[in-house]
């Protein structure tokens, strides 16, 4: 599970379970959603971002998790062509 040192937000919250699933590192995924691992420990803590800006990391971090499900569920199926 992807560690971090403060208590997150429920953003945060959502986001170390779904990464996890993935197997992903926060740093990865920072990477994949657009912004430094820095600000992204930042997001997922921040304690004084509005909703609005909660909702709407929320919504772009679901879309870096889909292309990150694809992606993976791509090189599924390019092992299981391989191994047959």
């Amino acid at each position: 599970m992807p560690k971090t040192k403060d208590p997150q937000n429920s953003v945060g919250l959502w986001l170390i379970v779904e990464l996890a699933k993935r197997n992903t590192s926060l740093q990865d995924f920072a990477v994949r959603a657009g912004t430094t691992p820095q600000y992204l420990s930042w997001v997922i803590r921040g304690q004084n971002i509005t909703g609005e800006t909660q909702e709407s990391w929320r919504a772009k971090f679901h879309a870096a998790l889909e292309s990150l499900d694809a992606e993976q569920n791509e090189r599924s199926k390019t092992l299981c062509h391989t191994s047959t």
